[in-house]
């Protein structure tokens, strides 16, 4: 009976060991799920943790090329397809330990989707860029506003005698 007891408890202590190291292997598995994406042309490079939240963000002079709404674009898509890297990353790093449960499930579940449609033909090399939903340019410039109204004349003084203090009316 003893040698059982032995056995089961070599095989506890042996259990709890491995879960020791997968806890440890998991933390810093999750500390390194930051990710890094570049636009195509090296412009625009943003950073994230494992969290997805923001951690660097790096322009270079090139960007100053794009209207503000585009550059926002290039940078929204790049930081997107870091933080899906993160995600991704980060559901990597809990596998070996929830493999096949039901937190696992559900962690797959809630993983960034795929990147939305991207332009096929950007006028500038950059995919996506052309996408951005900017409101429509007018043609022709906006009409001139009306003109402002003409000044009022100025007031006549009045004609009554303001010294006529005992008279009521």
């Amino acid at each position: 009976m003893t040698e059982a007891i032995n056995d089961w408890m070599a095989g506890f202590e042996a259990r709890i060991a491995d879960i020791q190291r997968k806890s440890a292997d998991l933390q810093q598995n999750i500390a390194a799920s930051g990710a890094t994406a570049t636009s195509p042309d090296g412009g625009v490079r943003v950073t994230v943790g494992p969290t997805g939240a923001l951690q660097d963000l790096q322009l270079s002079p090139s960007t100053t090329r794009y209207p503000p709404a585009e550059l926002a674009g290039i940078i929204m898509r790049i930081a997107a397809q870091a933080q899906r890297e993160a995600a991704h990353r980060v559901a990597q790093a809990f596998a070996p330990v929830a493999e096949g449960t039901d937190a696992m499930q559900m962690l797959q579940n809630f993983l960034p989707p795929p990147p939305e449609h991207v332009s096929d033909a950007p006028v500038d090399g950059l995919p996506g860029v052309d996408d951005v939903d900017e409101p429509p340019r007018p043609s022709t410039p906006p009409p001139p506003p009306p003109p402002a109204a003409p000044p009022r004349p100025p007031r006549r003084p009045s004609t009554q005698d303001d010294d006529d203090f005992e008279q009521p009316w």
